[in-house]
């Protein structure tokens, strides 16, 4: 399932390593998701969503973070897990570095 949301990512780095027969080539997104208020919560935490692979990191050289950014992200499963993916970041005008 798909849904569309609005992150305030806060920061991003490639992830590109190889480790017996793991394989990872990914750009983590650091984004703000709310703490669940109904558990005591308050404020945001930071949650990692993986975007593509490494050489996607590009699409943020150019812009100031925090970056407002329109996503469609993806809740997947294993079985055992689940874990969410960003398939797509419009970035918002404004965020372009000066």
């Amino acid at each position: 399932m798909i849904t569309n949301m609005q992150l305030q990512i806060v920061g991003a780095k490639p992830s590109k390593f190889e480790i017996d027969d793991f394989k990872e080539d990914t750009t983590k997104v650091y984004a703000l998701v709310p703490l669940d208020e109904t558990s005591g919560g308050l404020g945001h935490a930071v949650e990692a969503f993986n975007f593509e692979d490494s050489s996607s990191i590009s699409i943020f050289k150019d812009h100031d973070f925090p970056i407002q950014a329109d996503c469609k992200v993806e809740l997947i499963t294993g079985g055992k897990k689940s874990k969410l993916v960003l398939r797509s970041i419009n970035i918002k005008p404004n965020t372009q570095k000066a």
